[in-house]
């Protein structure tokens, strides 16, 4: 079955950075709120793109996801991790064929204040490391200790128009991956908003977007 980068587990990390803020210095950003992690907010994106199977084999790729917080959670370590929860249909066409793949994920999301943590459980005390805080551009760090995804605050003042409208000041955090040399993801956060944009490139194999559609949030 083929991988979508767009529903892999990196990409649903990235989504979820909540602290920092927005600025057009080369300094740390000063606090604000990045992704407002308040239990009831969510968010609806709409896909959009291409990919290939083999060399000619090419999809156009659309359909929605929602991600959305649903819980706060008492974590066996002692602390609270939010629960936030991505659901998505993507629908891949061509001429003589329709695809559908959907796809449901959880992560439990820790601030420390330093640290913004995604756990894959309320058990395990092993985490992503989404971003160090507050955000400074140029800094990067490793998503985990030996692990081939890297990150890094490429900008923290970009203008995005989406179809829930045009956002200024937004910082960019950009993926890429040892192991994958054509795999970039850049993700999109305004302060206040949350994640307006994501965009992930796998050479010239494939490109999809996940733009905001509607939101809400408390």
């Amino acid at each position: 079955m083929k991988k979508f980068a767009l529903t892999s587990g990196a990409l649903l990390i990235a989504f979820l950075f909540a602290c920092g803020g927005d600025s057009t210095g080369p300094g740390p950003a000063p606090e604000g709120d990045w992704m407002p992690m308040t239990v009831g907010n969510w968010w609806n994106y709409i896909y959009d793109g291409f990919t290939l199977f083999g060399t000619s084999d090419s999809f156009d790729i659309s359909g929605s996801a929602e991600r959305r917080v649903t819980d706060l959670l008492q974590h066996q370590g002692g602390f609270e991790v939010y629960e936030f929860r991505s659901l998505s249909e993507m629908i891949l066409t061509n001429p003589d064929t329709t695809m559908v793949y959907a796809d449901t994920q959880f992560v439990y999301i820790r601030n420390t204040g330093d640290e913004m943590r995604a756990y894959q459980d309320t058990v395990s005390t092993n985490y992503d490391l989404v971003a160090l805080l507050p955000l400074t551009l140029g800094e990067s760090w490793l998503t985990q200790p030996g692990d081939t995804h890297e990150n890094e605050v490429t900008s923290l003042s970009v203008s995005v128009t989406v179809p829930a409208g045009s956002f200024s000041g937004c910082a960019v955090i950009t993926q890429t991956d040892t192991a994958e040399p054509t795999f970039q993801l850049d993700s999109y956060f305004n302060d206040g908003t949350g994640v307006v944009l994501d965009f992930v490139k796998l050479g010239d194999m494939q490109e999809i977007s996940a733009s905001l559609e509607t939101y809400y949030v408390q």
